[in-house]
């Protein structure tokens, strides 16, 4: 499996940069280091008694919260094993960071929200998952596996189960998400009996559509889906323990864990830090 995986994409991919600007001590030792992070992956997996083709967002999540933020190289390989189909839809988190800029602040966040409930001019399909990821932090990779069986209709509402438990979706979101799966748009390609409803279906039949090609309309509609899923998480982690906080999400209990103590320190330090700037701002005016 790392074979190809380190000759055809790495390897390929090292020697392109370097015909096209040469290549830098870093530059090798960043490519050796994906192929040895993916070993160490391979590695763990055996030693769990998992096989690659079974591994679960959650069996990713706590290798990558149990060790070093280098882990997060695993990302090239997981998206060469996804495309070759090898293992499952699996998204590696980004690395928390302290830095403003990759989050929205909360009238930025609540404006964008506002906008997917209310501007109709905006596709059906942009609408709906930017509101998931601006409400709830769901990652894109996740919104593409939903099916029609993970909404529900109840006599009190309309949930969605994004983890282990269904969640109550406001009003306005629920009927952007029902009318995104009451949609049948005629596939491209068609295909006999197509097996799962999916709520974002692609151009061949039975199959959803694509994690980047649905990134990319959120991003040129204005949508910063990094940004978003990170303000959503972090408003979320501001209100929940982080066992709940694993529960709605579908995420490892170390990726909330993470996120409540980021919450805590970080962005609290953040925020009286950038307090006393301003405060400090119109004292000298």
């Amino acid at each position: 499996m790392l074979q190809p995986y380190a000759m055809w994409t790495v390897l390929r991919r090292t020697r392109q940069r370097a015909e096209q600007r040469g290549l830098t001590r870093a530059g090798a030792n960043y490519a050796r280091s994906q192929v040895s992070t993916a070993l160490i992956l391979l590695r763990w997996l055996d030693d769990q008694g998992i096989q690659f083709r079974s591994m679960t967002q959650a069996d990713i999540d706590r290798w990558l919260a149990d060790g070093p933020t280098t882990r997060h190289k695993i990302v090239d390989f997981i998206n060469w094993a996804k495309k070759a189909g090898i293992c499952g839809d699996i998204s590696v988190a980004s690395r928390i960071s302290g830095d403003p800029e990759n989050f929205h602040s909360e009238e930025e966040q609540v404006e964008l929200l506002k906008r997917c409930v209310q501007d109709t001019g905006l596709p059906p399909d942009v609408r709906a998952a930017g509101a998931l990821v601006l409400l709830y932090g769901v990652p894109v990779s996740r919104i593409v596996q939903l099916t029609r069986e993970h909404v529900e209709e109840r006599p009190n509402g309309t949930y969605i189960t994004l983890g282990t438990h269904p969640v109550l979706m406001p009003p306005a979101v629920a009927q952007l998400v029902v009318a995104q799966a009451d949609r049948e748009p005629r596939p491209l390609v068609e295909r006999p009996h197509p097996t799962r409803s999916w709520l974002f279906p692609g151009n061949l039949a039975g199959r959803p559509t694509g994690a980047t090609p649905l990134a990319n309309r959120l991003i040129s509609h204005g949508i910063a889906v990094r940004r978003a899923k990170n303000s959503a998480e972090l408003a979320l982690a501001s209100d929940l323990p982080a066992s709940i906080l694993s529960e709605i999400l579908g995420v490892h209990i170390n990726t909330a864990v993470d996120w409540v103590r980021f919450v805590k320190r970080d962005w609290a330090a953040f925020i009286e830090a950038r307090a006393s700037s301003v405060d400090g701002s119109r004292e000298s005016r």
